[in-house]
């Protein structure tokens, strides 16, 4: 039997020198060549090729005589049973773990089936208040004089129309004109600093949340309308904290609410592309008279000064002209380069009017003639509101990318601009003085 004559041990894959006829281990004289380049024996030069491989039979390693020792063995069934534990330490932490993920699974399982039953439970709910809903429109339907109107065979805005708003406009300019400035009863920004939530109240349906509309009864400060995404107008009293009457019409969201000045009646335009038109008979209010706009939702509405009309814009790409008393559409005009009209207001004396819409235009239109009179400068995002100050001069336009432009009517420029803190600016509105705007956006914050 062979042995290495560098290790002294039985060579794995044993070579022979053709020089001195050693025999080596094969990695250890390849490791030696390399760095010395001679024999360790004879320490005569050694190249690679003077190395002959042995051609052996397996060579069976004999044990150590350590192994065979009665301690040795101990040692090693000591190390086995060491390592059994181990392994038996690691299966019970896993199985540990599988209990708690199975566990929360479990949770998971029982959470989701509660949200089931819960979404259930509202549907169910929805579901009767459909019902509900639908009865009580029959009921409507039966009590009053409704009935629905296309905006179809359009008459026009004649003379005798055109003769009113022109009259009107003339005297609501002479009286500001010659109207005194009160400022005395004007808050303060220190008061205004310190206004408070006094009080917040949920009222459409918790199954479909959010106000998207609102309109103050000016015959009755107490009260307000709030229009849902849940399709119902609510009528609330701010002084006795409840709900007077709940106007159920609509099919979808309330996107406008509009009170009447002069009379008792309510506007509502809405996603299902209706507007209704609301009365008031001994403190209950109930739906008369519907418009219909077959291509798209009426966004916006606002009543012209004489009382009898008023104007709303629609995703149909026009703003219409309509009669308040007889609830029909007397005009419809095509607002082109645009898709809808987001936003349209009156200016103060009737005569004007400006449109907000998706192309980010702002324009302003003499009604009586239905054209163009100023392209105001163009904002960057969608137009979502307008509101004129009091005195006429100035228009405030408020768009989706959460800027406020204020524009100069009479340098038709703009005089201010601003970027708000919320990300959009839902709806802009002067105060009756026209010294503050305020800011609404989707941040659920108001600014002065």
């Amino acid at each position: 039997m062979f042995s290495c004559s560098i290790s002294g041990k039985i060579p794995h894959e044993p070579v022979v020198s053709i020089k001195s006829g050693h025999v080596f281990e094969r990695k250890l004289i390849l490791s030696l060549i390399n760095q010395n380049g001679i024999c360790p024996i004879t320490e005569q030069i050694l190249t690679i090729q003077d190395l002959i491989a042995v051609q052996v039979s397996e060579i069976v390693q004999p044990r150590p005589p350590s192994a065979t020792s009665i301690s040795s063995l101990l040692r090693h069934l000591q190390n086995e049973w060491d390592a059994s534990l181990l392994e038996t330490f690691k299966l019970r932490k896993h199985i540990t773990q599988i209990r708690q993920e199975l566990s929360h699974a479990l949770y998971q399982h029982d959470a989701a089936c509660r949200v089931i039953a819960r979404i259930t439970q509202e549907r169910d709910k929805a579901r009767s208040e459909l019902v509900e809903t639908r009865k009580n429109m029959a009921a409507v339907l039966t009590q009053t004089n409704f009935r629905t109107i296309d905006a179809v065979n359009l008459e026009g805005i004649d003379e005798k129309i055109t003769e009113k708003i022109t009259k009107k406009a003339d005297e609501l300019q002479r009286w500001r004109k010659n109207r005194p400035k009160k400022t005395e009863n004007l808050s303060t920004k220190q008061q205004l600093r310190t206004m408070k939530e006094i009080s917040s109240n949920i009222l459409h349906s918790p199954s479909s949340p959010g106000i998207l509309s609102v309109s103050l009864n000016t015959n009755d400060k107490d009260l307000i309308f709030t229009g849902g995404n849940d399709g119902q107008i609510i009528n609330w009293n701010t002084r006795t904290k409840k709900v007077e009457n709940i106007l159920k019409g609509h099919k979808k969201k309330i996107l406008a609410l509009k009170c009447s000045n002069k009379q008792p009646i309510l506007l509502s335009g809405s996603a299902d592309k209706t507007i209704g038109l609301w009365t008031q008979k001994n403190s209950t209010w109930a739906l008369t008279k519907q418009i219909t706009y077959p291509e798209g939702p009426v966004n916006d509405l606002d009543i012209h000064p004489l009382g009898d009309y008023f104007v709303s814009g629609q995703d149909d790409q026009t703003w219409a002209f309509s009669s308040l008393t007889q609830g029909r559409v007397i005009q419809s005009v095509i607002v082109d380069k645009c898709n809808r009209v987001n936003a349209c207001k009156l200016h103060p004396d009737g005569r004007l009017l400006c449109t907000g819409d998706d192309a980010h235009n702002v324009r302003i239109w003499e009604v009586h003639n239905q054209k163009t009179l100023i392209n105001l400068e163009r904002a960057q995002a969608e137009i979502t509101s307008l509101s004129f100050s009091e005195n006429g001069y100035h228009l405030a336009a408020s768009s989706k990318d959460g800027v406020v432009r204020i524009y100069d009517l009479r340098k038709v420029s703009i005089l201010h601009s601003w970027k708000a803190k919320d990300s959009t600016i839902s709806c802009v509105k002067y105060d009756q003085s026209g010294h503050y705007l305020v800011m609404a956006g989707n941040g659920q914050s108001c600014s002065f």
